[in-house]
């Protein structure tokens, strides 16, 4: 039972190394504002006069396993598109009211993500409608699935009409950005996520839209003197809010994979690292240094220290943050110091050659696993710091361990390749060192290359048996027996036909040919 919970868990943490790709094939999307502008049949501003229960009916387009539909009367404060044939119309829309259900077997895993909202008596929106032929009644635009269960919905700051001669997008702007400085902290914080969520790309998040310039986002969120509204800093809300914002690589481990793959793209499954304008940062900066120089727990301090890296060079920024960096390297604070370590990566001028090789033998493993990435994404390959790497392979911690492995088989090969012939024999690296040499120069290890081809693999093959293993093949985005049969197809593939039928080819394809992904 143990064996099977441990495989189930570990296929979940690899899994979650391709988030945004895997979530994305189950969940599309949001509408950018334009594409819910041209599908709706009718876009207003109006208020909420009455809300009442609706019967629902699976004919009716808003029907919902999950939510109770309700029935909203609304004033028409401005028709921004579509004529409503009236000063008032009825619209059916999905609630938060949960149904009851009859059937509890069936599990509500994606009610969540079901667009639905909860509307408000003498609150005014912005809606986004259609209608079926031959009727009066309104009905919510989006009903499918979404990663923004609120798609269609827009809080309204006010109830005056909206300037006419503005297009949708733009009036959906001016409405949240006024909402930013709200004296409800709802309603600031609502609308703080909802332009952060519609300024940025898919890369950073699966309810991203790029409707609206980040630049101007990040300039009215941080308005007043470089703070952000209280709402969006107490204890619940900053961690979402340091996410929403960030477009570094160091907050989230996949996140800096994905950036030190763009380094060394031999074989790894993780799209480039996005493209950023770190000029979009600097408004938050004096927020992110006072914050990682309070007294808040320790995660919050390390993640503002996160957000201050952008994986890109930026003189405005460097001249606020590197006097910062410089003063966190030397705390004795062991969170601060590892974060800034591998912060610093931006900035590698800042840990010279003596000071690396003492933070990655730092007695704590935290600083070690820090200095472990900084030298992965920096693609430092003295001779001395390879060396290192490879004594990280013994390393005590799983994760300096496994990320010494990433960052061996993430530098350049030519000072690698020894080190990964000598731990060919590695039973947690050996199978990846393979794949990682045979990615260049597969003719120096055919003997093994045939050996691990013609390895009868399955499911628990791929599964990591340990901790350091997981680390590492989270960072690989897949598993390194796989890679070896990549990196021997691909080889294969570019040859010419008559090289195929030499004896030390037609092994390699022998060894393939029960593999069909692979077959030549």
């Amino acid at each position: 039972m143990m064996k099977r919970l441990t495989l189930i868990l570990t296929l979940l943490l690899l899994l979650s190394t391709l988030y945004k790709e895997a979530f994305a094939m189950l969940m599309p999307y949001p509408y950018t504002v334009e594409r819910l502008s041209k599908d709706a049949a009718l876009v207003v501003k109006a208020k909420v006069l009455s809300i009442e229960p609706v019967k629902s009916v699976k004919s009716m387009p808003t029907y919902s396993t999950f939510w109770k539909l309700k029935k909203a009367r609304l004033e028409i404060i401005s028709s921004i598109k579509g004529k409503p044939g009236g000063k008032q119309i009825d619209f059916v829309y999905r609630s938060d009211q949960r149904r009851e259900r009859n059937n509890d077997a069936i599990p509500d895993m994606t009610a969540d993500n079901d667009a639905h909202y909860n509307l408000e008596l003498n609150k005014s929106y912005i809606l986004f409608l259609t209608k079926q032929a031959n009727s009066t009644t309104y009905h919510q635009l989006i009903t499918n699935p979404t990663t923004r269960s609120w798609e269609g919905f827009i809080p309204a700051f006010d109830d005056k009409p909206v300037v006419s001669s503005l297009n949708c997008p733009q009036i959906i702007f001016n409405e949240l950005k006024k909402q930013l400085v709200s004296a409800n902290d709802n309603v600031a914080q609502n609308a703080a996520f909802a332009l952060l969520a519609m300024s940025s790309t898919t890369d950073f998040g699966c309810d991203c839209t790029n409707d609206y310039s980040r630049k101007l986002v990040m300039q009215d969120i941080f308005a007043n003197k470089g703070m952000p509204h209280k709402a969006l800093t107490s204890a619940k809300n900053l961690p979402g809010f340091l996410y929403s914002f960030n477009i570094g690589p160091y907050l989230r481990e996949d996140q800096t994979a994905r950036y030190i793959w763009t380094k060394q793209p031999i074989f790894s499954n993780w799209s480039s690292s996005p493209k950023v304008d770190s000029s979009n940062l600097i408004p938050a900066i004096p927020f992110l240094i006072e914050l990682a120089n309070s007294n808040r727990e320790m995660k919050i301090r390390r993640d503002a220290i996160f957000c201050l890296g952008t994986g890109r060079t930026n003189n405005n920024i460097k001249v606020k943050v590197q006097p910062q960096l410089k003063k966190w390297l030397e705390s004795k604070e062991t969170g601060i110091k590892s974060a800034a370590c591998l912060v610093a990566a931006d900035y590698p001028e800042l840990i010279p050659a003596p000071k690396r090789m003492e933070l990655l033998k730092d007695n704590y493993s935290e600083i070690r696993d820090a200095a472990t990435l900084f030298v992965a994404v920096t693609q430092i390959a003295d001779e001395q710091t390879v060396g290192q790497l490879e004594k990280g392979l013994q390393d005590q911690d799983s994760k300096v361990k496994g990320h010494s492995a990433l960052a061996l088989v993430s530098l350049p090969i030519d000072k690698t390749k020894k080190i990964l012939l000598n731990n060919l024999r590695n039973s947690d690296f050996g199978t990846a060192f393979l794949a990682r040499i045979a990615a260049l120069d597969p003719a120096l290890v055919h003997k093994e290359l045939v050996t691990e081809c013609n390895t009868k693999t399955d499911p628990s093959s791929e599964v990591p048996k340990n901790e350091a293993q997981i680390f590492f093949q989270n960072a690989l985005g897949t598993n390194p027996h796989y890679l070896v049969r990549r990196a021997v197809s691909n080889y294969l593939k570019a040859l010419p036909p008559e090289e195929l039928k030499k004896k030390s080819n037609a092994e390699l394809v022998d060894c393939l040919k029960d593999q069909p992904e692979f077959k030549i």
